[in-house]
């Protein structure tokens, strides 16, 4: 399991560098705007059918996920609203700095 969170952390850290290159291309087609919105879209549509194609993924815990969303506290539900603030600062800063200037900055502010 020691290996395998590993090569998920690689994998999440590729995953942020080929996200900003695909969403500064689409920008260029429809905006940044439109750039968002599209990438949180595909983005649930995806995890949907992770969700679908999983067996038990509607209960977590021995317990049905309605009552878990229910127990959840309300800040808890923003990490979509940073994904938005994430995505879209990227965006800005790809169109002014380098793709490294902006992949460091990235880092930088984790």
């Amino acid at each position: 399991m020691y290996i395998l969170a590993i090569i998920l952390a690689l994998i999440a850290g590729f995953s942020v560098a080929i996200q900003a290159t695909f969403n500064n291309q689409l920008s260029h087609n429809v905006g940044t705007i439109w750039t968002i919105l599209t990438s949180h879209l595909v983005g649930a549509i995806f995890a949907f059918l992770i969700i679908i194609l999983t067996p038990n993924s509607f209960n977590y815990m021995g317990e049905s996920i309605v009552g878990k969303f229910k127990e959840a506290p309300l800040y808890s539900f923003f990490g979509g609203v940073m994904g938005v603030i994430m995505v879209g600062s990227v965006l800005y800063a790809f169109k002014r700095i380098s793709v490294a200037q902006v992949l460091a900055m990235v880092t930088l502010g984790h």
